[in-house]
């Protein structure tokens, strides 16, 4: 078994003889398996030709997506995953793209977004979500499914390399409350109270 660094796969041979180069791409949520990307030849060069190529390229497409902005991936995450999917819930999932995610976060690099900034829009569509000119904000289940929407997408961009974890994981939606709930906070006597 010839183990290389953290990240740069294993090589070792087979029993029939055969080189064999393994590396983890990702593991599958669902399941909890690791996820490899396999490489067989006859000779360890081969491989490790094949290996170092492979390494290269994930390199390349890691340095080339780094700065991918929301807007560039979202619509293409939209046009390329959802082709499948029915006519109302494509425009559901446009609807939420367009309307509620880019306007506030579509400036950002996918690499520099962080839960905190999720967070956030969650919080500030609670209180003034709304896009049809009246005030108010937005109910618990369409800032779900907004959340939804923008976790998929996230974790698209994670199988393929532009993230290496996704920041809507860590977001608590069941924080999100309506500024009428919001807890009052009154100091009195160097006491705190909640109510």
């Amino acid at each position: 078994m010839g183990r290389r660094g953290n990240g740069e796969g294993t090589i070792y041979k087979r029993k029939d003889g055969k080189w064999t180069a393994q590396i983890t791409v990702d593991i599958d949520e669902i399941t909890g398996k690791v996820i490899r990307k396999t490489f067989y030849g006859k000779q360890r060069r081969e491989v490790a030709e094949k290996l170092t190529t492979f390494l290269s390229q994930k390199e390349n497409f890691l340095t080339n997506g780094k700065h991918m902005k929301l807007k560039e991936w979202f619509p293409l995450w939209l046009n390329t995953y959802n082709q499948n999917v029915a006519f109302s819930t494509y425009d559901d999932y446009e609807s939420k793209i367009y309307l509620h995610i880019l306007p506030a976060l579509g400036e950002i690099e996918l690499c520099e977004l962080k839960p905190l900034m999720i967070q956030k829009l969650y919080n500030e569509k609670t209180v003034s979500g709304r896009v049809d000119g009246r005030e108010g904000g937005l109910s618990r289940h369409s800032i779900r499914y907004i959340h939804v929407v923008l976790r998929a997408a996230l974790e698209q961009a994670k199988r393929e390399g532009y993230l290496t974890i996704n920041p809507a994981d860590a977001v608590k939606l069941q924080y999100i409350v309506k500024k009428s709930f919001l807890l009052s906070v009154i100091s009195k006597s160097n006491k705190i109270y909640l109510y």
